[in-house]
């Protein structure tokens, strides 16, 4: 891996090579026009490199500026979003605002001083890359393979799910804390500022609030520059929407490819259904016991905790032999729904909540309320909108469903939710992708 260190600062350059070189070669220039003239000369001999941490305070330009006109190095070179280089900003605690900027300008990540070579192992395995730029090794090598001892369906694959949670092997997926602050903050009906502050603690998903804010959708109300005047223009409630998104996002990531693409349509469809349950709730939102946006997003906790866990396991080894796509499938289909629930429960989710996702699928005769109706058939929505998740629904009439019948939906009020879901899957830029997580 070819690996660039820039920093005015001799002691920190030396520091960073020295470290930085059990990675990769590594190169060092002490200022920003150095670097800017390396990384051209790179791109122009076609070694581009894969990895560059960058100083933010330095005399000549700062680190803000030099990111700027790298990122704009490799647009002018056509070089592919995926063969860009990971760029991680080395700054001091009170650079908050400029990390901000640094974020939003295309940095990949960022540490702060001092640094040490635990830290950086860290930020190199997030990126899945280790020694010479191979995938990052597992944090748990097996002591040897372990030999095919026997068929893998989705009940033995259960079994040994359970068997890892009961012996402490592997712990549930965390609920996301800036979420739960979030809610937190709105329930005490928080001032803006006091929102933003929080927020700020999280200065990835910050950004990512003030990009979402000068998006097309609200561009014609001016530029936001700080996260109050971006929650000032949006509103509270559409912030909390895409926090709540952004955090759930992350728990999507995964570096297993045999996964990747299962979890990003799975990802899809969660961010489809909780749009279109927040579409369905409108003329009833004051009566509800749930908030529609954050039940449709969860409706389908459990097929990601379960799909989550059984690449890690397969990661250490823990299975008898490897799993198929159709047990991956069967496993999920047999046991998400309640597997969600336990998991909703365990992140202290009100018993509503746990109810939509029990009931997202089939509904009970005794599960016929406004909230239940509402993720039954937001999830039916976002399969009928292009985001089938894992399968397609199997439905031809949405109006015919118990759902759209409890709710009195007729089939050209439906159509206009499903146009209307589209629409804004179209628009929500990288909170779609995966890959944007962070």
């Amino acid at each position: 891996m070819k690996i660039l260190v820039v920093d005015d600062e001799a002691a920190s350059r030396v520091k960073m090579q020295t470290l930085m070189g059990t990675f990769g070669v590594c190169h060092g220039v002490n200022n920003g026009q150095e670097a800017i003239t390396a990384v051209e000369k790179a791109l122009e001999e076609k070694q581009p490199f894969q990895m560059i941490t960058l100083d933010i305070e330095m005399p000549d330009l700062d680190g803000v500026e030099v990111l700027l006109k790298i990122r704009q190095c490799e647009a002018d070179h056509a070089l592919p979003k995926e063969k860009r280089a990971k760029i991680i900003m080395v700054t001091g605690q009170a650079d908050r605002n400029k990390v901000m900027a640094c974020i939003q300008g295309g940095c990949d990540d960022y540490i702060a001083k001092p640094f040490n070579i635990q830290l950086l192992r860290a930020k190199m395995e997030k990126f899945g890359l280790s020694k010479a730029g191979k995938p990052a090794a597992s944090a748990h090598p097996p002591s040897a393979p372990a030999p095919p001892a026997k068929t893998m369906t989705a009940d033995t694959i259960f079994e040994d799910i359970n068997r890892a949670l009961r012996k402490g092997d592997l712990e549930l997926p965390a609920q996301p804390e800036v979420s739960i602050q979030f809610r937190q903050l709105v329930a005490a009906n928080a001032d803006i500022e006091e929102i933003a502050k929080a927020l700020q603690k999280d200065m990835v998903i910050a950004s990512k609030v003030i990009r979402m804010a000068n998006s097309v959708a609200y561009r014609c109300y001016g530029t936001s520059i700080t996260t109050s005047q971006a929650i000032g223009r949006i509103g509270i409630s559409t912030t909390e929407q895409i926090v709540t998104a952004l955090a759930n996002q992350r728990l999507y990531a995964t570096d297993n490819h045999k996964f990747k693409s299962l979890l990003q349509k799975l990802w899809e469809h969660a961010l489809a259904s909780a749009y279109a349950a927040d579409l369905l709730a409108e003329p009833m939102r004051r009566d509800l016991t749930v908030d529609p946006f954050v039940a449709g997003l969860l409706h389908d906790i459990g097929a990601l905790a379960l799909i989550q866990i059984m690449a890690e396991m397969e990661r250490r080894r823990k299975f008898g032999a490897e799993i198929t796509p159709q047990a991956i499938a069967e496993t999920v289909r047999n046991y998400h729904i309640a597997f969600g629930g336990k998991l909703l429960q365990k992140w202290n989710f009100s018993f509503d909540y746990v109810q939509t996702t029990q009931n997202h699928k089939i509904l009970a005769p005794d599960a016929m309320n406004k909230e239940n109706c509402i993720v039954h058939l937001s999830n039916l929505i976002a399969k009928f909108s292009g985001y089938d998740g894992m399968n397609s629904s199997g439905i031809m009439d949405l109006a015919e469903t118990p759902s759209a019948k409890h709710l009195q939906l007729t089939n050209p009020q439906i159509n206009d939710l499903i146009q209307q879901t589209k629409g804004r899957m179209e628009n929500s830029g990288e909170m779609t992708s995966i890959s944007d997580a962070a």
